[in-house]
């Protein structure tokens, strides 16, 4: 994942810097399977929302509802500005602490819209 901390992508002429170019068709493809390796452009920060069961009977479906209103984007846009980019996430493996967002690779759990605000407020 270095390789996508200093790009915010993994494009596939990145693929050879981590695989040698014999695998990179393979790595290629494995790239493309996982939802949190980046293959287009993303903002500076990325706000990943999980969208499992768990997490939508806790209600997180209204908390997205109003992030997407407050932000005017869409899971899979970008602000205007490159600063926030949103993406749906089918589990991210804590639903003790239900409903959970995943910011810039930090799990944040009992997420509210007011506690999601907040957290991006502070995010330069």
């Amino acid at each position: 994942m270095e390789i996508q901390d200093v790009y915010k992508l993994l494009l596939r002429n990145n693929v050879s810097l981590v695989i040698t170019q014999d695998a990179s068709d393979n790595a290629n493809k494995i790239a493309t399977y996982y939802n949190l390796i980046m293959r287009r452009q993303v903002g500076r920060h990325v706000v990943v929302v999980c969208n499992a069961a768990s997490c939508l009977n806790m209600g997180c479906d209204r908390t997205i509802a109003y992030f997407k209103c407050q932000l005017s984007i869409d899971f899979g846009e970008t602000t205007e500005d490159d600063r926030l980019t949103l993406l749906p996430f089918p589990c991210l493996g804590a639903c003790d602490r239900a409903p959970v967002v995943l910011i810039d690779n930090q799990i944040h759990g009992d997420m509210t819209a007011d506690k999601l605000l907040a957290l991006l407020r502070q995010l330069a």
